[in-house]
C-alpha cells in the first residue's frame, strides 16, 4: 500500500470535526447556486496527493482552499 494510502485511511478512521464540516458544505451550497466553471491546472502528482490529504486532515475541500486563496489574493467580485 502506498504511503498516501495509508495516511488517508489513518484520516478516515479519525473523528470527524462537525464544525468544520458545516462550514465547507454551507461553501459548497454557496458554489452550487452559482454558475461554476472549470479551472484546470497542472501540478506535479505527489504534490496534488499531499494537498488532498492536508484538506482532509483539516476538514475540507482542495477546491475550498483553492477558491479562498484565490479570493484572498486576487479578490471578490463585487455584487
Amino acid at each position: 500500500m502506498s504511503k498516501y494510502k495509508n495516511i488517508i485511511n489513518e484520516i478516515k478512521e479519525e473523528p470527524v470535526n462537525t464544525e468544520l464540516h458545516k462550514d465547507v458544505d454551507t461553501e459548497l451550497r454557496k458554489a452550487v447556486n452559482t454558475d461554476t466553471v472549470s479551472l484546470t491546472i497542472k501540478v506535479p502528482r505527489n504534490l496534488r496527493q499531499h494537498w488532498v490529504v492536508e484538506a482532509r486532515s483539516r476538514g475540507t475541500t482542495l477546491s475550498a482552499v483553492i477558491v479562498e486563496l484565490l479570493k484572498k489574493e486576487l479578490g471578490d467580485v463585487q455584487k
